[in-house]
C-alpha cells in the first residue's frame, strides 16, 4: 500500500470483479467443465485479463506468476 492511497480515484471494485471473472475462466478451462473447443480461448482470455489487472495495479508478482502459469498450462493443452 502506498502512503497516498486515498488520492487514488481508480474504480477498485469493478477491477476486482473482472479479476474474479478471469479466475473463473481459467478455472473452467483447467477443469474442463466446458467442451474442449473452448478450453484454450478461455485460458487465453482469462490470463490476458489477469495480466491487464496486474499491470494496472502495478502488481509484479501476480504478473510473473500469471505468465509462468500461462506458459505451463498452454503447453499442457497443446501437448
Amino acid at each position: 500500500m502506498k502512503h497516498y492511497d486515498y488520492l487514488d480515484t481508480r474504480p477498485q471494485k469493478k477491477r476486482q470483479a473482472f479479476l474474479y471473472f478471469a479466475y473463473v475462466l481459467v478455472f473452467c478451462s483447467v477443469q474442463q467443465f466446458i467442451p474442449i473447443t473452448l478450453d484454450i480461448p478461455f485460458l487465453i482470455v482469462g490470463n490476458l485479463i489477469i495480466l491487464a489487472y496486474s499491470y494496472l495495479e502495478l502488481n509484479k508478482e501476480l504478473m510473473i506468476i500469471t505468465i509462468l502459469m500461462f506458459i505451463g498450462l498452454l503447453s499442457r493443452f497443446t501437448a
